[in-house]
């Protein structure tokens, strides 16, 4: 038997194309992509980390960073009050819902887990410094480079002399630091904890000006090296150059003793490098810290915080809102008005019946017949029972 002729046809039907149409609509909304969840949009959040992470070697541009994270926040927030996945509704539950989540999970925990991780690192660093935390360090470098404003005249001419300085103006440092934790208020005191501004006071006096003492041998041997024309090795060469530069105006100027001054230069370029050393190593006990609790930071929020505490609580605070409410007060109104005029009605009857029994109880009394005595109250109980159902 020959079989039919089969056509193969080339074309696509417009049904079929609308199917697809549809059909790829459907997998649209069943597929939901968040257009602020993508990885070049989602990398907003994390400059704040970052502005925090290197608050401690740039503090200008870590606040700066904070910036595109506010953004996000702010359009993440709008986002989810505004739109239920593609949809156009707006509501504020979800709004809320969002800035709980975004201020928990992307700003307080994040950035306290860094500040942890950094305020932690101080005390362990112990270990490797001589038993003088980074706090402390910090502090002792800090104030050598500001004292090294006032060496002027002879004073670099000798190394005791010049140590000695510098020793004596610490010593006057640890002792103000020591003074002012003793006569600080609570609040005060709480701060200045959480900053390290009495590390100088907190930590050993004698580990505190030996560490200052190393210090300042290599100090005075980068003044040494340069009087005499030489390049020190501890310092680069931008700095050497900017010496060279400034040291032959400020001798015209003003003389050999506020020539100083740009040896001053070096040597607090000297100790920033120093300070610099000593922030690097609280950046990466943040870093640490952070990568450390990430996870468990977005399990609670996401298992914990938001489910079992933040929706509830909103829930709860929308129905006494609606308790309070004059639409829901209206309501209970409108309710409770039928069944009292029954209630009203009914004891009208009832007592209609009562007055009537009363009056053919007095006639019956007065002149009925012992047969009316027996059919009357048979009637009247009748009637009774008729109300009562």
């Amino acid at each position: 038997m020959i079989s039919p002729i089969k056509h193969n046809a080339n074309f696509t039907s417009v049904t079929s194309i609308l199917h697809k149409k549809e059909q790829k609509e459907k997998e649209k909304q069943g597929n939901y992509h968040d257009p602020l969840n993508f990885w070049w949009v989602k990398a907003a959040t994390y400059t704040n980390e970052i502005g925090t992470t290197i608050h401690e070697i740039a503090p200008k541009l870590g606040q700066a960073l904070w910036i595109p994270s506010i953004m996000y926040l702010g359009a993440d927030i709008y986002d989810k009050y505004k739109n239920d996945k593609n949809h156009f509704d707006p509501s504020g539950k979800r709004g809320i819902e969002r800035v709980i989540y975004q201020g928990v999970a992307g700003f307080l925990l994040p950035s306290g887990a860094i500040y942890l991780g950094q305020k932690l690192t101080s005390p362990v660093a112990k270990i490797f410094n001589r038993g003088l935390s980074i706090n402390a360090r910090e502090s002792t470098i800090e104030h050598i480079r500001q004292s090294v404003n006032q060496c002027i005249g002879s004073i670099y001419d000798d190394k005791n002399t010049f140590k000695n300085f510098m020793l004596k103006s610490l010593e006057n440092k640890i002792d103000a630091c020591r003074n002012e934790r003793q006569t600080d208020n609570i609040f005060k005191k709480i701060a200045k904890y959480y900053n390290g501004s009495y590390a100088l006071a907190i930590e050993d006096k004698n580990k505190i000006l030996e560490f200052a003492n190393a210090n300042l041998d290599n100090l005075y041997e980068i003044q040494t090296e340069i009087h005499k024309g030489i390049k020190p090795q501890k310092i680069s060469k931008g700095s050497y150059k900017k010496y060279l530069k400034e040291i032959p105006i400020l001798k015209k100027m003003y003389g050999q003793d506020n020539a100083n001054h740009a040896v001053g230069f070096v040597l607090k370029n000297y100790e920033s490098k120093q300070l610099l050393k000593t922030k690097f190593m609280k950046t990466a006990g943040g870093l640490i810290s952070l990568f450390v609790l990430l996870k468990p930071i977005d399990y609670f929020v996401s298992k914990i915080l938001m489910p079992k505490i933040v929706d509830p609580g909103i829930r709860r605070f929308n129905m006494a809102v609606l308790e309070h409410s004059t639409l829901k007060s209206h309501i209970k109104n409108q309710q409770t008005q039928p069944q009292q005029t029954k209630q009203v009605s009914f004891t009208d009857t009832e007592s209609g019946m009562k007055n009537s029994l009363s009056e053919k109880e007095t006639l019956r009394n007065s002149d009925c017949t012992p047969e009316q005595e027996h059919s009357e109250p048979l009637q009247i109980d009748e009637q009774i029972r008729e109300v009562e159902d």
